[in-house]
């Protein structure tokens, strides 16, 4: 994998990340204000832990 692609996923991963961190702080609101591109991925996540989120995430990351 190319250094490009590898930021790219790594870009995604974090805003993520960052969109279910949100949802849990500030709530849907915020994450369709904010991360609108994310949404349907938060949706998805709801009811799961930060930790779970974050470890789920991780793993999907190519070795």
């Amino acid at each position: 994998m190319n250094n490009l692609a590898a930021y790219r996923d790594k870009k995604g991963l974090v805003e993520r990340l960052a969109a279910f961190s949100l949802f849990l702080e500030e709530g849907m609101d915020a994450v369709k204000r904010m991360y609108p591109q994310h949404l349907s991925f938060v949706e998805s996540h709801i009811g799961k832990s930060q930790a779970e989120v974050k470890k789920e995430l991780l793993q999907s990351l190519p070795a």
